[in-house]
């Protein structure tokens, strides 16, 4: 009992000793004893480690450095020949990308035999894994040399044989990116073979070898590893195979345990290597349950869900909403992962709750996922949560027209002065005709933005010889112009770009289609046109609106500010041929009533005032008295002037 104690006591301080440190204590201290035990004990021990030499004599040799080195000279080759490439006749491009995955593949199968067969240096190979991953990510990341056909469309072949040749897997992918999938294949193999032939040292760094893995490929690549590499899409596929996965997918007694058939199982594994699955499938939960408490997703909440054995399928729900109610008010990440996840599973209170407390974390380019949410609210049973999405539509609407009036200001400085206004009135009960042009053209020019002078250093700069900076307008920051590029689609530009070149027009547009699905939506839309023409006039006359459109046109950092004013010019067009048909139907049960009711159309010469009661929203329509405090046709029904 004491030898046993000795020798338990031993194994603990061993396996938390460095490699290197091992290695000295059993050549200083384990090897003499050689020497001092009896001779037939030192002849098993010598034998046992014989036999050890002789299983291990034909484990492919890895040698990460010189794979390392081969594969760095590659990939300079390939950034060399996509620099020089546009000066000569012809590129090496796609024969480099050729060897570059020809060199990846060839050594996976030995990566697998020495972790699977072998069941040997886990943690080189594990390394060499990592080292193949990311040279795939830096691939699909850098697209070095234009074109991305050749890596796309490569075919990717691997064969996967045992020590015997005997084909355990053959893979016919395509694309060099597809490579992920033979690496997580060969991954999960590694797991399931180091807990069962590892001990305790390597089963206590599996959870570290899920970390690098997670921050390397990103948290699917850990879904993606307990289906042998499959993606979801291909999972969608093979739903009804996946539900005996979720009954533990094997069937286990006493005696023997058989592996289930199913895709997420593999056929030449042994009923020892079987048993590892649920192992490695809690590792791989609990990774992914600590990525949600901090990064939460509507994805990752998918793939907790698909992970999950059915005997805990309700905890595990539980605990879902549990961390995500717990969690959404901290970022805006978080706020707009739980909407986009109660939106998913159509949970109307839950979205309401949120939209009412920290609906101001969203910021504008949230806008999909918040339409999405309000599209719950909007076709739900309950009035209440009808008239909240009723109030937030209309918010939203009228955000737009606001950030469109502020970015017309920008452009048109003097636009809200009085005179100006005075002068648009004035112009809109003209006549069509040469008159009426020249007046506009003179508007436009009054309301304009004043050029800012040129600086003295730039002028020194441009009689010298240097070229002005591009795309300077008047009025901007000539540094965000010159060096601010929101032509590519950039997410971490995201919020520059909605400062910048916010998008006006499409947001507009999305909430305006969602409010003509829903009941109640032509009052909403009747009281957002009321709306835009007090806030932006010129949308009552389309012939001002044109040359409106001419001055911005001439300004190429003003495209958004164009899309957005058409957007709502052809809003403004549709309300107004809406009004006027109904107040054509309305005019002969008018004469007919006596004695007539108030009139409902106001009395300026040049067209009527429409006066919308408030809707369920906390911005109601605007009064008759601020109608009445607007000179002019404000408001009126006027002809489209095209």
């Amino acid at each position: 009992m004491s030898t046993n104690t000795q020798s338990v006591k031993f194994t603990e301080i061993y396996d938390t000793l460095p490699p290197e440190t091992r290695r000295v204590f059993v050549e200083q201290h384990l090897i003499t004893l050689l020497d001092l035990i009896p001779q037939e004990k030192a002849n098993d021990v010598i034998s046992a480690a014989q036999n050890q030499k002789e299983s291990l004599r034909s484990i492919p040799t890895l040698d990460v450095k010189d794979k390392r080195k081969e594969i760095r000279t590659l990939l300079d080759a390939l950034n060399q020949d996509a620099k020089i490439s546009i000066i000569r006749e012809r590129s090496n491009r796609e024969e480099l990308l050729v060897e570059l995955a020809d060199s990846l593949t060839s050594w996976l199968p030995d990566i697998w035999k020495v972790v699977y067969e072998y069941n040997v240096n886990y943690l080189e190979s594990h390394m060499c894994l990592l080292f193949v991953a990311e040279v795939v990510s830096q691939l699909a990341r850098d697209r070095p040399g234009g074109c991305q056909c050749a890596t796309k469309n490569m075919p990717i072949n691997v064969i996967i044989r045992n020590r015997h040749g005997k084909v355990i897997q053959a893979f016919d992918l395509r694309g060099i990116s597809s490579i992920d999938q033979i690496v997580l294949w060969i991954w999960r193999d590694l797991f399931l073979s180091l807990f069962a032939h590892g001990g305790d040292f390597f089963k206590d760094v599996i959870p570290d070898m899920l970390e690098e893995i997670e921050s390397s490929m990103g948290w699917s690549a850990l879904n993606r590893l307990l289906y042998g590499g499959k993606k979801d899409d291909e999972l969608e596929d093979d739903d009804d195979e996946g539900s005996c996965y979720r009954d533990r997918c094997y069937h286990q007694d006493d005696h023997h345990s058989m592996p289930c058939s199913c895709p997420f199982h593999a056929g030449y594994w042994t009923s020892e290597i079987n048993e590892q699955l649920p192992h490695l499938q809690e590792l791989v939960q609990k990774r992914l349950h600590a990525i949600f408490e901090t990064r939460p997703s509507l994805q990752l909440f998918t793939a907790l869900q698909r992970i999950t054995l059915n005997e805990d399928e309700y905890e595990t729900m539980q605990w879902l909403q549990t961390t995500l109610s717990k969690i959404a008010p901290t970022t805006s990440e978080t706020l707009l992962a739980a909407l986009e996840i109660y939106t998913e599973e159509d949970m109307p209170y839950e979205i309401c709750s949120l939209l009412d407390t920290y609906s101001y974390l969203l910021r504008p380019r949230d806008a999909p996922i918040l339409r999405s949410a309000v599209t719950v609210l909007a076709h739900s049973d309950s009035v209440v949560w009808h008239d909240r999405s009723m109030q937030i539509i209309e918010k939203e609407l009228y955000d737009c027209i606001s950030a469109l009036h502020a970015a017309l200001k920008s452009a048109f400085s003097r636009i809200d002065n009085d005179d100006e206004r005075q002068t648009f009135f004035e112009i809109t009960r003209l006549p069509q005709g040469a008159q009426r042009q020249d007046r506009i053209q003179q508007w436009a020019d009054s309301i304009t933005t004043a050029s800012l002078s040129i600086h003295p250093a730039a002028f020194a700069a441009m009689m010298m010889g240097f070229p002005m900076t591009p795309g300077v307008e008047e009025g901007e920051n000539p540094e965000l112009n010159a060096y601010l590029d929101f032509s590519h689609s950039d997410p971490d530009s995201d919020d520059l770009r909605e400062e910048f070149q916010p998008n006006i027009e499409d947001r507009f547009n999305e909430w305006y289609s969602l409010s003509q699905n829903i009941k109640g939506g032509a009052g909403l839309l009747a009281r957002v046109y009321q709306r835009a023409i007090e806030v932006i006039p010129l949308l009552q006359a389309n012939d001002i609106v044109n040359e409106i459109l001419n001055r911005l046109g001439e300004r190429p950092s003003k495209t958004h500010v164009i899309g957005a004013l058409e957007a709502l010019a052809t809003f403004c067009k549709t309300q107004r041929r809406k009004l006027t048909a109904r107040r054509t139907k309305d005019q002969p049960s008018r004469r007919s009533n006596a004695p007539s009711p108030p009139p409902l159309f106001g009395t300026s010469p040049t067209g009527f005032s429409f006066t919308f009661s408030g809707g369920p929203g906390n911005s109601p329509g605007p009064s008759s008295q601020t109608q009445n405090s607007l000179p002019g046709p404000q408001g009126s029904d006027m002809e489209d002037v095209d």
